[in-house]
C-alpha cells in the first residue's frame, strides 16, 4: 500500500499491480485486459507481416516483369533450357528468328532444333556446363542449323555463354544461353585473310 513501492515496481518495468487481500473479478478484470492487449498486438504484428510480404512479393514481381521485359528485347539471343533433355524454359525473339521457326516451350532441344541435337561438340559442352557448373565461353563456335525453315543446313558462326542456372537450394537445373552470331564477321575476315595472302604471293612472285 505504500506508494514508493509502486514507484519502485514501476520502474523495474511493472505495469500494473494488485492488493492483497486478492479479490477474484478485480484479478480477471486485470487478467483480461492485458490478454486482450496481447492479442491486439499479435494481431496488428501479424498484420504488418502480411503487409511486408505482400509487398515485397509485388516488387519481386515487379523486378521479374522487368526483366523479362529486358530479357525480350535483347540484342543477343537468349534461351533457357532445362533438364537432362535441355527443354525450352525461355526464348527471345531474336534467338526465335536466328533459329528459323517459333520456339515452342516446354519441348526438349532434340524435338525443336533437331540439328544442333546432333551436333556432338555441341551437345558435349551443354552437358559439361550441367555436369560440372562451370562456364563455358566460345568465340567462333561453329554451329550448322536450319535457319530458314526449309530442310537445309547452313553453317555460320556463334559467340556462346553457357552458364549453368541453380535452383535455390544450389543444384543445377538447367542451362541459360546467350549467342550472337559473327558469321558475317568471320567471312569478311577471313576474305580479308584470303586477299592478303594472294598480294603476299603476287609481291614474292
Amino acid at each position: 500500500s505504500d506508494d514508493r513501492e509502486l514507484l519502485e515496481g514501476y520502474a523495474h518495468g511493472a505495469v500494473d499491480y494488485l492488493r492483497k487481500p486478492l479479490v477474484p473479478e478485480v484479478l480477471r478484470a486485470k487478467v483480461a485486459v492485458f490478454v486482450d492487449l496481447y492479442r491486439a498486438r499479435e494481431l496488428t504484428r501479424h498484420h504488418e507481416e502480411l503487409v511486408r510480404l505482400r509487398e515485397r512479393e509485388a516488387l519481386e514481381n515487379s523486378h521479374r516483369e522487368q526483366l523479362h521485359h529486358l530479357l525480350l528485347q535483347a540484342p543477343i539471343a537468349i534461351a533457357i533450357n532445362s533438364g537432362p533433355d535441355f527443354v525450352f524454359e525461355f526464348v527471345n525473339p531474336l534467338f526465335e528468328m536466328i533459329a528459323g521457326r517459333p520456339v515452342p516451350l516446354g519441348r526438349p532441344l532434340r524435338e525443336v532444333l533437331p540439328e544442333i541435337a546432333a551436333q556432338p561438340e555441341l551437345m558435349e559442352r551443354l552437358r559439361r556446363v550441367v555436369g560440372t557448373g562451370e562456364l563455358f565461353l566460345a568465340d567462333e563456335f561453329p554451329v550448322r542449323w536450319d535457319g530458314r525453315g526449309k530442310g537445309d543446313l547452313e553453317g555460320g558462326f556463334f559467340n556462346l555463354i553457357y552458364q549453368p542456372v541453380r535452383s535455390q537450394d544450389g543444384h543445377i537445373t538447367g542451362v541459360l544461353s546467350f549467342s550472337i552470331e559473327v558469321t558475317e564477321q568471320v567471312s569478311a575476315r577471313r576474305k580479308l585473310e584470303g586477299l592478303a595472302a594472294e598480294l603476299n604471293q603476287l609481291n614474292a612472285e
